[in-house]
Parts: structure tokens; C-alpha cells; sequence
């Protein structure tokens, strides 16, 4: 199997590409640095059938995520509600399982301190649910 990096490479060529994961949780990040998913998990996922190809390799019953994808993310702790500017500013930040963890009224609030963090040029915030 090609590398992934090799299979999207022209998509990607000029970009430079760096995915950083966080949790308040040591236990989510380490599941997340494994990369290693169930069959219920994957299919949440995106449905195009190039990217379990591109992305993921079936051992077993578990999908596991391509060496060269792990190898791009830096996992780190991170709670939200404190300051991140450490980490410098996003093009893109996808937020999953976030929204119920703030109290309800308050979501907005914790957003507005999300969006800072973006770069000035195009984003994406996506939320979605856990």
C-alpha cells in the first residue's frame, strides 16, 4: 500500500500540514495516539470509501490509523477554557464532543474564546456532537 502522504501529496504539495490533538483527558489522548478504532467509530467517520483506503489499514476487527498520519499529530492536554495561545493559530478546528461539556448557556462564551485562535486567513470551526 502506497503511504498516505504519497496518495495525497499533490493535493498537499505547498501546504504545510501539522494536526494537533487535545483532550483534558491523558486517557482520550492516549487512544488518540494509538490510532486504533472500532468498526462503529470509523463509520461515524467521513463516508468516502478513498479515505479508509488512503487513512486507515483493517487489523482484525479494529481499524488502525497509516503510520505516516500518526506520525503528523502531536497529542497534547489541553483544557479550553484556559488560554492555548501557545499553540499559535488554526486553519481549521474541528470540535467534537465539546459543546455538551460546557454548561448549557455558556457555550457561546467558551466559543468566542476558541475563534481568537484561528488565523486571520479562511477557517473552519466544525462542532459536532459526541
Amino acid at each position: 500500500m502506497q503511504c498516505a502522504s504519497r496518495k495525497m501529496g499533490a493535493a498537499l504539495a505547498g501546504w504545510r500540514t501539522e494536526i494537533v490533538a487535545t483532550d483534558l483527558s491523558l486517557a482520550v489522548l492516549e487512544k488518540s495516539k494509538a490510532g486504533i478504532f472500532s468498526q462503529f467509530e470509523v463509520q461515524r467517520g467521513p463516508a468516502d470509501p478513498v479515505a479508509g483506503e488512503v487513512f486507515l489499514r483493517k487489523t482484525g476487527e479494529l481499524w488502525q490509523l497509516n503510520a505516516d498520519i500518526r506520525a503528523m499529530v502531536q497529542h497534547r492536554q489541553l483544557n479550553l477554557l484556559q488560554d492555548f495561545s501557545h499553540l499559535g493559530t488554526f486553519d481549521v478546528i474541528f470540535c467534537r464532543n465539546v459543546l455538551n461539556l460546557f454548561r448549557s448557556g455558556n457555550q457561546g462564551r467558551h466559543l468566542r474564546a476558541v475563534l481568537p485562535k484561528c488565523s486571520r486567513r479562511t477557517v473552519v470551526l466544525a462542532l459536532g456532537a459526541a
